[in-house]
Order: structure tokens, then sequence, then C-alpha cells
């Protein structure tokens, strides 16, 4: 028991020991205004969730200004594998793609019935001679 007064004594008299100790407070108090500021921080977040947010419906714009326009294109660094197809310019009459198997037979069809229509239509075929002078 003397020996722990002894050390109490001599730790509290020495200059590190009350310099560690006034340290020690001044860190404290500032661990206690960080730990306030925090609950003020906390208090203002809870405050910024409550209020609702603005929700705008519509908005009119008068003028746009556009300061800088930078346009860019690397159609240098395209490359092309393959090209089919034609080139139309202009009037091309008369030329269209080919025709499939399925549209190939509705045409004839459609060419047959058009022929038959042509031959109901017709009147019948007669023969006119004139008569001889003998």
């Amino acid at each position: 028991m003397a020996f722990h007064r002894l050390m109490d004594y001599l730790f509290r008299n020495s200059k590190e020991w009350q310099s560690a100790t006034r340290q020690l407070k001044m860190q404290q108090e500032t661990i206690q205004k960080l730990y306030e500021l925090l609950d003020k921080l906390e208090g203002n977040k809870e405050e910024r969730v409550l209020k609702s947010p603005t929700i705008i419906e519509h908005i009119h714009v008068d003028k746009v200004v556009v300061e800088h326009y930078k346009q860019s294109n690397n159609f240098g660094a395209l490359g092309i594998k393959s090209l089919e197809g034609r080139l139309n310019i202009g009037a091309n009459y008369g030329t269209t793609e080919p025709l499939t198997e399925k549209e190939k037979k509705e045409k004839s069809a459609y060419k047959k019935a058009k022929d038959d229509v042509k031959m109901k239509s017709q009147p019948p075929k007669t023969t006119i001679r004139s008569r001889s002078s003998t």
C-alpha cells in the first residue's frame, strides 16, 4: 500500500505526468465538441429528410444559348467489308426487285384470270365476205 501511495505521489508531481494529464483533458473536450457537432448535423439531416422534395411538372424555356459546340466524326476509322445493292438516283422506271416464288405464282394466276375475262367479253368471231359478181 505504501508503494502504491509513493507511485501516485511521484506520478502526480512529475511534469510529464501533469502535461499528459492536460493533453488528455484537452482531447476529451475536443471529442465532446465533435460529438455535439455530430449530433447537430444528424439533427439537420433529419430535418432535410422530413422536407418534401420539389417536383417540377412543367418548365418553359424561352431561349437556349449554346456557347460551344464541338462536332467530331471518325469516318476515317470506319471500314467497309462488303457493299451490296443498287444506287438509285433520280427516277428509275421499270426497275424492281426480283420477284419471289410466291409473287410469281400470284402474278401468273392474275394474268390467267385476266385473259379468261377478256375471252368471255369478246364478241363472237364472224367472217364477212363480199358477193362476187359472177
